[in-house]
């Protein structure tokens, strides 16, 4: 990787000074209510995991139904991953 270069395409990039060269930007999380991400934090504790309502809008759920759609007509190889049954009828 040269200095000019600031992608990180290999292995041997990695071992370079990554910290240096890209900076710390804060997260969009610093801005959530605390007693929100400690509820959150209580369900995950509690039931295993956290259902955010409405994280999703039904345009961008409708979207990801098309994208996804021609990999989920397949039927499951066991009964892991659904048998015999499409994981579409599982949507």
């Amino acid at each position: 990787m040269s200095t000019d270069d600031e992608s990180v395409t290999t292995l041997e990039d990695l071992r370079g000074d990554l910290a240096g060269r890209y900076k710390w930007t804060p997260s969009s999380g610093s801005s959530v209510d605390g007693a929100i991400v400690d509820a959150d934090m209580a369900a995950l504790d509690r039931d295993g995991y956290v259902i955010w309502e409405n994280l999703l809008s039904a345009e961008e759920c409708r979207h990801i139904r098309e994208v996804v759609r021609r990999w989920l007509r397949y039927p499951g190889r066991n009964s892991f991953e659904g048998g015999a049954r499409s994981a579409s009828t599982a949507c």
